[in-house]
């Protein structure tokens, strides 16, 4: 749906990109919660395969 919209409007592909930015970094602080000793970039690094598979 993000692809597909993205390029149709764009205030809807900026909301789109916020909420994917938003949900990745929630995702991040809570992976960074579970597991302390993973470094803060490589935890970003996960959450962004998270949110992109």
């Amino acid at each position: 749906m993000i692809i597909e919209m993205s390029t149709k409007d764009e205030d809807f592909r900026q909301l789109l990109d916020q909420l994917i930015n938003d949900r990745q970094a929630a995702l991040a602080v809570k992976l960074q919660q579970l597991t302390p000793r993973i470094a803060v970039d490589h935890v970003q690094a996960q959450a962004q395969t998270v949110i992109a598979t």
